[in-house]
């Protein structure tokens, strides 16, 4: 979960060590409330403006302290990852009412964040995805008893090792825990998270997640971020139309599946360092660009196609496999594969 959660209400109030404490609004008196009639805020403007308004004051947003920001020799840091998301409370602290109408919005716009992986792959704030999980459900069941379903518009993005990601488990986490109502998931395969990457192996994906996993009805997009080299983006574009011809995932309800168009995939590319944990990967680096790769990310997009009974045949999707291209050329290469950085 986003560092959001619990951090952004601090300075409101005192935070227990109990997790299921640490979510919790502050108690007022309805006596020491003011109505405040004399305010347009509240006298003149419809409720669903006031929403809009408080929301958009309260969106997170990524912390840019320079102490805050993640190092750049991470597999963590990236496009829209470079730091924690933090919200600016100030707007309830101005008086009751509206703490009481919008205490919990930083928290529900807040892309709450899942790390499927070991320890050095993901920001060392962050927690196991079984204490995450834990953590989410106690503020999603407190959440509930006070203000019923309320749906999480920031969204969910899972960061997943393969092999996490193959064997399901910490996956189903997610999507199992009660009063979870997302719109979005965005589950990332970042380069370093494929199977053997290190020892070029070409891409693949086995199908357990997609023929087991459901997510809750509220979700209206899956999105599966795909990346690797530039130099690899054909294996990238293959599994990416394979997913779109091949695969599916059902909500709850087993009623509605989402499916993908190839159409509606995107491409983005970056550039970042090319030392992980001590290692610079020379021989990936481009000519020119030292010290630097070049990324290549697909995304699947999956929307609901049409109402449609879940039957054994559509649970069988297939294990995807990438065509053997892009590989290194280690013989030709006169520099080594890696390099150890003092």
């Amino acid at each position: 979960m986003n560092g959001v959660s619990l951090a952004l209400l601090r300075k409101l109030q005192p935070q227990p060590e109990h997790p299921r404490q640490a979510f919790q609004p502050l108690n007022f008196h309805p006596s020491s409330i003011n109505p405040q009639d004399l305010s347009p805020l509240f006298s003149t403007l419809p409720a669903e403006v006031r929403s809009l308004i408080l929301a958009s004051a309260l969106r997170p947003f990524q912390d840019p302290r320079p102490e805050a920001q993640y190092q750049t020799d991470t597999c963590y840091r990236r496009p829209g990852c470079a730091s924690p998301d933090i919200c600016d409370t100030a707007v309830l602290r101005t008086c009751r009412r509206i703490y009481l109408e919008a205490w919990f919005l930083p928290w529900t716009q807040a892309q709450h964040v899942f790390y499927l992986t070991c320890g050095l792959r993901r920001p060392s704030s962050v927690s196991s995805n079984p204490r995450t999980v834990g953590k989410m459900q106690a503020a999603l069941r407190t959440l509930h008893e006070l203000h019923g379903d309320v749906e999480l518009t920031g969204g969910i993005r899972i960061f997943a090792q393969l092999g996490q990601l193959e064997a399901c488990t910490e996956l189903a986490r997610v999507p199992g825990m009660e009063h979870f109502h997302p719109r979005v998931v965005t589950i990332t395969l970042r380069y370093t998270d494929w199977r053997w990457w290190e020892f070029d192996s070409p891409l693949h994906i086995a199908s357990r997640c997609v023929n087991t996993c459901t997510f809750p009805e509220s979700v209206q997009e899956i999105r599966l971020e795909l990346e690797s080299l530039e130099r690899r983006k054909e294996q990238v574009d293959s599994i990416a139309e394979q997913m779109c011809e091949k695969w599916c995932f059902f909500r709850r309800n087993a009623s509605l599946l989402l499916r993908a168009q190839i159409e509606a995939t995107t491409v983005e590319r970056w550039t970042g360092s090319s030392t992980w944990e001590g290692k610079r990967w020379i021989e990936d680096e481009i000519e020119g660009k030292e010290g630097v790769l070049d990324y290549y990310v697909k995304t699947v997009v999956l929307r609901p196609a049409s109402e449609h009974r879940q039957t054994d045949a559509d649970r069988r999707c297939p294990r995807l496999e990438a065509p053997l291209v892009g590989m290194r050329d280690s013989e030709r290469s006169p520099r080594p594969r890696a390099q150890y950085v003092p």
